[in-house]
């Protein structure tokens, strides 16, 4: 990955701050509308990113950044995900955004930490696997943005 392709991922995963804010004054009925007939409602997707942002810092990026192991085990991401709903369904909305903005934002933080010629770099996750900043960026640049598409579609903006 080429070191602008890295700032791009890095860019478009520090937008989602300012975007999941964006969201926090949505209606009752807008938070929980589906994003299609059998999908998420936004208020999901957005409890599924925090607890994904909660997840990688407290297993993989504050670990990296304190030059511990990483302890981060690849999961079954539909139990994952399941309990992230449960967990944050009764979860005022507003605290929700913000919690979510805020654990990405510790995120940036701490990878902004790293010298960039070290994005590359590969740290075994716990089950031996490798892992760097620059695929996590990438992977979650993605992941971003098709869920902002989601989003974005369902509400019309």
């Amino acid at each position: 990955m080429t070191p602008t392709e890295t700032f791009e991922n890095q860019q478009l995963f520090e937008d989602f701050i300012a975007y999941v804010r964006s969201l926090a004054s949505l209606t009752e009925e807008k938070q929980r509308k589906p994003l299609g007939e059998g999908k998420w409602s936004v208020r999901d997707v957005i409890a599924h990113m925090w607890k994904w942002d909660e997840f990688f810092w407290e297993h993989a990026i504050q670990p990296l950044t304190q030059g511990k192991p990483l302890t981060y085990h690849h999961l079954d991401f539909n139990s994952f995900n399941e309990n992230a709903k449960i967990a944050c369904s009764s979860l005022d909305w507003q605290y929700l955004t913000e919690q979510a903005a805020a654990a990405r934002e510790r995120l940036v933080a701490a990878i902004r930490s790293v010298p960039p010629s070290e994005y590359d770099r590969e740290y075994p996750d716990a089950d031996g696997r490798p892992f760097s900043l620059a695929a996590y960026l990438l992977d979650f640049a993605e992941h971003d943005t098709h869920h902002r598409k989601q989003i974005d579609n369902v509400l019309g903006r």
